[in-house]
């Protein structure tokens, strides 16, 4: 098997997350709530900043929790798992 090949059978995998991370952008006023409980730390004037972008939320939360880029997009995975 190639790197073509390989690329090709995860395609549907991320389509999967990034779609289901367009629809909680799509309806970030609503999905703002679930994201202040899960991270509380997190502020609504920040939260109206992000505007559901995935990156500039990963972002708040390392710098909020004090965490690394990978376990901050780890939880926000888990997290779009949770909302699907």
């Amino acid at each position: 098997m190639n790197w073509d090949q390989i690329d090709e059978n995860w395609k549907p995998f991320n389509r999967r997350f990034t779609m289901n991370w367009d629809q909680i952008e799509g309806n970030w006023k609503q999905f703002k709530g679930k994201v202040k409980e899960k991270w509380g730390k997190v502020t609504d004037d920040e939260l109206d900043v992000i505007q559901g972008k995935r990156d500039r939320l990963a972002g708040k939360i390392q710098e909020k929790y004090g965490i690394a880029k990978d376990e901050a997009e780890k939880q926000l995975t888990e997290f779009e798992k949770m909302t699907h």
